[in-house]
């Protein structure tokens, strides 16, 4: 872990509204270590505003005392980080090779079809974009595929 900037040391002025600095305070008391929070941190600002934008990137950084590398590496791992603004519905559709076997680029074709978008794109209206995850715990009911409000398999 290298050093603040001296521009960052001493104030912290985030990007979260004060009840979540609140509760990114409480979370980061839970653990030994501040970075432990990261995650849990990571979540209450992507909450607040949507995706991890760079200034809430730097943020954390200075409130868990690590570099805003750090941070954007850890975000930039898992799928469930957004890094850039999404629309207002996210659609994925699950295309690890369980999925596949069982229609998942069927699936595809027909959402993209559907809605003019092609994963990682939007559509014209610009509400959706679109993105093929890793996998998801649900093989009973392949291929599966999700919106933010929830998830459906067909």
């Amino acid at each position: 872990m290298g050093p603040m900037p001296a521009s960052r040391q001493g104030s912290v002025h985030m990007g979260l509204s004060q009840d979540n600095l609140v509760r990114a305070r409480r979370l980061i008391a839970l653990y030994p270590h501040k970075r432990s929070a990261l995650i849990p941190v990571l979540h209450l600002l992507q909450e607040q505003e949507g995706y991890l934008s760079p200034d809430g990137i730097e943020d954390v950084a200075a409130l868990l005392e690590l570099t805003p590398a750090e941070v954007r590496g850890t975000a930039s791992f898992y799928d469930m980080f957004h890094l850039e603004p999404v629309g207002r519905y996210l659609v994925a559709v699950c295309t690890n090779i369980a999925c596949m076997l069982q229609g998942a680029y069927e699936l595809l074709d027909h959402i993209e079809e559907s809605l003019g978008v092609h994963p990682g794109g939007r559509p014209p209206t610009a509400r959706s974009p679109s993105r093929t995850p890793n996998a998801w715990p649900c093989v009973a009911t392949l291929p599966a595929s999700r919106s933010i409000g929830g998830s459906s398999a067909t």
